[in-house]
This record gives structure tokens, sequence and C-alpha cells, in this order.
């Protein structure tokens, strides 16, 4: 999941941690993907 989202400090991938455990990884995902672009959002 890391590669497809920029991960700039610990609370970064804390808050992104926390996200999957509320959602899923599937969900966050899909955001991801709508979020379009070819470069990390």
């Amino acid at each position: 999941m890391e590669h497809q989202i920029r991960i700039y400090t610990e609370r970064d991938r804390q808050v992104l941690e926390w996200l999957r455990q509320r959602v899923g990884d599937a969900a966050v995902a899909r955001a991801v993907e709508q979020c379009g672009g070819t470069v990390k959002p």
C-alpha cells in the first residue's frame, strides 16, 4: 500500500494504518485509484 501513497512522516504512516484498519485495504486502494493521475497522491 505504501508504494501507492506518499508517506512523509511517521504520523502519515500511523494515519494510513488507522485507515486501513477501519475501512480495509480494498477501500483504500479504490480511493487511490479514484484520485487518478500517474503520480502518488
